[in-house]
This record gives C-alpha cells, sequence and structure tokens, in this order.
C-alpha cells in the first residue's frame, strides 16, 4: 500500500540522487573545459554514476545534516573518486570479515 510516508521516502531518494547528477554534470563540465572531449555517452554515463553516489552516500549522511544538499552536489562533482574509496573501504572490511 501506498502512503505519504513511502511517497515522502521516495522524493527525498529522488532529490538527494538528482542533487548528486547536478553536480556530476558540473564535474563533466569542468572535464570539458580542460580539455576533455565531449561525448554524450560519457555524459551520461558521468550523471547516471553521480546519481548512484548521490544515493548511496545520502543513506551514510544524517537526514537533520546542514549542508547536506551541497555535500551530495560536491560528491557529483568526484563520483568516480568516492566510488574507488568505497569499493577499496568495502572490500577491506570484507576481508577482516573472512
Amino acid at each position: 500500500m501506498i502512503d505519504a510516508d513511502s511517497i515522502k521516502e521516495a522524493a527525498m531518494l529522488i532529490k538527494s540522487g538528482l542533487l548528486a547528477a547536478a553536480g556530476g554534470v558540473v564535474g563533466y563540465l569542468v572535464d570539458v573545459h580542460r580539455g576533455k572531449q565531449f561525448s554524450w555517452i560519457q555524459y551520461g554515463i558521468f550523471v547516471m554514476v553521480a546519481f548512484f553516489v548521490g544515493q548511496v552516500l545520502d543513506s551514510f549522511l544524517p537526514s537533520e545534516m546542514p549542508g547536506k544538499g551541497g555535500v551530495l552536489m560536491v560528491a557529483g562533482t568526484s563520483a568516480y573518486p568516492i566510488l574507488v574509496v568505497l569499493q577499496t573501504k568495502v572490500s577491506n572490511l570484507v576481508e577482516k570479515m573472512q
């Protein structure tokens, strides 16, 4: 059953992803400004990765955190490096659990 709380929760998830995706747009355009060749496919992938990072990072940040939207946008600008850090940390955690 869909209730108001479920709709609010879904809207907040989409919001965090969109904030990070906006940061991803900026991050990609900065790369293009630095001389990287523009590609619509790479642009789309970069924005989707930024959206994903926003979703993941949102679950780690407190919901009442001041400046949370800004943190998500900055995370979107550097989505790939953040994924590498997360991958390393999770891999280390899994190795310790074995």
